[in-house]
């Protein structure tokens, strides 16, 4: 085959995909099949405050992508659903007593009100470089010293 004969061929097969169209119905099956093995791969979250960051960020993606990317309503259910199974042991008990909490913006919120940490890191590790130990103490009582 030349390279004339292939450039047509190509040119052929790109003609042929750019004329296939999905319905509406194809596109929403399409979407919730990426939703749900996207959600297999979210991390939980039980209500360690070192965790929380890393659950959040990873959620907003799926919730960008998957609830608000999308007009189909059994999608953003099934999105919500896949969010809140994430939330489990102490975190999840909260949020058994929270029926007011709706949406995921809602439920971020509280969590983070609930098991964020309530100290800046930035602030702790800043005061954690200026710590030295006193002449005469001795490493326990300067262990001690700066247990929080």
């Amino acid at each position: 085959m030349s390279n004339s004969e292939f450039d047509t061929a190509i040119e052929d097969i790109a003609n042929n995909i750019s004329n296939i169209t999905l319905t509406d119905t194809e596109v929403e099956m399409v979407s919730l099949t990426a939703a749900k093995e996207i959600a297999h791969t979210l991390k939980s979250f039980s209500g360690r405050s070192e965790h929380l960051d890393f659950f959040i960020v990873s959620v907003d993606k799926y919730y960008i992508r998957y609830h608000e990317g999308t007009q189909d309503e059994s999608l953003k259910e099934f999105v919500f659903a896949s969010i809140c199974s994430k939330i489990i042991d102490e975190a999840g008990d909260f949020l058994l007593c929270r029926p007011d909490l709706k949406t995921w913006p809602q439920i971020k919120t509280a969590l983070r009100q609930k098991f964020g940490d309530r100290i800046n890191r930035q602030v702790l590790s800043e005061q954690l470089n200026f710590l030295n130990r006193n002449k005469n103490e001795s490493i326990l009582d300067f262990i001690e010293r700066i247990k929080l």
